[in-house]
C-alpha cells in the first residue's frame, strides 16, 4: 500500500501538521481507532444501528462498507477514521471516528481537513449532496459539522432506535441532472 498517496498540510499558527490518509486496510490501526471511540459516538452509534458498539465487529463490518475509507495519520500515529458512503447517485453520508485524545493533539488539523475533503468531493462532481445524522442533543458535533462546511438541514423526529429524534446536515452543490459521477 502507498502510505503518502493523500497528504494534506494544515499549516496552524503555531505548528506545521501534516496529517495524511491511507486505505483502511491496516486493520491493526484502524482497531486502535475504533478502541478509542468515545462514549457520546457509541450512544449515537447505538441509536443509529440498535446495537450495542463493538470495535471488532464494526472493524468486520467496515471491510464490506461501500464507499471511500480513510485512515488518517498524524506521522506514525492513526489519529481518525472516516469515509463517505454512498446511499444513491451523488449522494454521500459521512461517518467519523476519532478518539478525544486525537480531538485534543489535532482538533484543528482533523476539522481542516474533513472540509477539505467534504469540499473536494463537490468540487470534484464526484457528489452533489454529503449528508451526515447525528443525535439532536449533540450540540458540540453540530457546531463542528457547521465548520466543515455542512448547514443544518432537518429534525427528524424518532429516528432513532430508542426514538431518539435526529438532525440532518448537508452540503450541497447545484447540479445539472447528467452532471455527477455514479456512485
Amino acid at each position: 500500500m502507498v502510505r503518502n498517496d493523500n497528504v494534506h498540510p494544515i499549516t496552524t499558527h503555531e505548528t506545521k501538521m501534516t496529517l495524511r490518509l491511507t486505505d483502511i486496510n491496516e486493520f491493526e490501526h484502524v482497531l486502535t481507532v475504533l478502541n478509542g471511540m468515545p462514549q457520546d459516538e457509541r450512544v449515537l452509534f447505538k441509536a443509529m444501528t440498535g446495537m450495542d458498539y463493538d470495535p471488532e465487529d464494526t472493524l468486520v463490518a467496515l471491510a464490506d462498507l461501500p464507499g471511500t475509507h480513510h485512515l488518517v495519520w498524524a506521522g506514525e500515529k492513526p489519529v481518525a477514521v472516516g469515509g463517505f458512503i454512498p446511499q444513491r447517485k451523488g449522494v454521500f453520508r459521512t461517518w467519523f471516528i476519532c478518539p478525544d485524545t486525537s480531538w485534543a493533539d489535532h482538533g484543528r488539523e482533523l476539522t481542516d481537513l474533513c472540509g477539505s475533503l467534504i469540499k473536494g468531493m463537490l468540487d470534484d462532481k464526484l457528489a452533489h449532496r454529503i449528508e451526515t445524522v447525528t443525535l439532536a442533543d449533540r450540540a458540540e458535533a453540530q457546531a463542528w459539522y457547521e465548520r466543515i462546511g455542512l448547514t443544518f438541514e432537518t429534525t427528524h423526529r424518532g429516528y432513532g432506535s430508542g426514538g431518539e429524534d435526529a438532525v440532518m446536515y448537508v452540503a450541497l452543490r447545484a447540479v445539472e441532472k447528467s452532471e455527477c459521477a455514479v456512485a
